[in-house]
């Protein structure tokens, strides 16, 4: 059965707060906040050890499996949408580098102001991909065009043209036919 990284069964508070390490329970920081910092931390390429504050009160002993839990959290795949060979692996969307894009459409597009709000991680990623027309979503677009593809291109600004042309204007002899119908009512 396919699980998205939101159960909508649960309240907020009953989201995933906590990761399991050989049948024990630890209990992490899962703001959204906590989430762009590990990402932050992995583009920097930090020590197993520096990603330790992100739980709460006991750590695991082990850093490798204590690390990998919280990569397993944090970077959790969903099942949808499924990978389709397509992508040629080129890095489309960065949590830093787009953090003001990020801030500006959770705000056209829903009104939240990041800089006050609160919400799980989980929410957050959902939030996310589902953005839709907003400076954002255009930047990854510009992105992920592949300038080699000419023929998708093509057809898709062709399509694009065609469904936002202008009427073109009438020849003399198409406007007297018309005002010559006009006239009969």
């Amino acid at each position: 059965m396919y699980m998205g990284l939101i159960d909508l069964t649960k309240v907020e508070s009953k989201q995933a707060q906590c990761v399991l390490i050989d049948g024990v329970s630890y209990e992490i920081q899962t703001s959204f906040r906590y989430g762009l910092m590990f990402y932050r931390l992995m583009a920097e390429k930090k020590y197993m050890s520096e990603f330790m504050f992100l739980y709460k009160f006991e750590k695991p002993k082990d850093l490798v499996k204590g690390f990998e839990a919280l990569y397993d959290f944090y970077c959790k795949k969903t099942e949808f949408p499924k990978e389709t060979g397509s992508n040629d692996g080129e890095k489309v969307f960065d949590y830093t580098a787009d953090s003001d894009l990020i801030y500006s459409a959770f705000l056209q597009c829903y009104g939240i102001n990041l800089l006050n709000a609160d919400m799980h991680w989980y929410e957050f990623r959902a939030l996310v991909a589902g953005l839709k027309d907003c400076k954002l979503t255009d930047v990854i677009g510009y992105r992920s065009f592949n300038p080699y593809d000419r023929t998708k291109y093509e057809t898709t600004m062709t399509r694009l043209r065609e469904a936002w042309s202008l009427d073109d204007e009438l020849t003399d002899d198409e406007q007297d036919k018309l005002d010559a119908f006009n006239a009969l009512f």
